[in-house]
């Protein structure tokens, strides 16, 4: 079974939501301390291209290969940290990608 699917559905994944999402962040200067930084983050993606060039299916096995490409963008919002230099609201740019998968 082959399979060319041109675009598809777009996902969405959401971090921070429903937990705290944090992490150690590196020193604004160099030499500080680190800080913590709590954050939220929607995560969206979608297919652009897909391809299976094989796949074998059985009652009760399968198996296939797929190549995709695909974009994303990762957009932040609402992080704050805490610590020495800790900074109230932290402003963060949107993240674009691409790549194969």
């Amino acid at each position: 079974m082959r399979s060319l699917v041109l675009g598809r559905e777009l996902g969405a994944t959401f971090y921070g939501y429903g937990f705290t999402n944090s992490l150690l962040a590196p020193s604004v200067t160099p030499g500080g301390d680190a800080r913590v930084v709590d954050f939220k983050s929607t995560f969206f993606d979608l297919p652009i291209l897909e391809y299976r060039p094989y796949g074998a299916f059985d009652t009760k096995q399968s198996s296939a290969v797929l190549i995709q490409l695909l974009a994303g963008a990762d957009v932040p919002h609402g992080a704050t940290s805490y610590g020495r230099q800790a900074h109230p609201r932290q402003s963060s740019r949107p993240s674009i990608r691409s790549g194969f998968g």
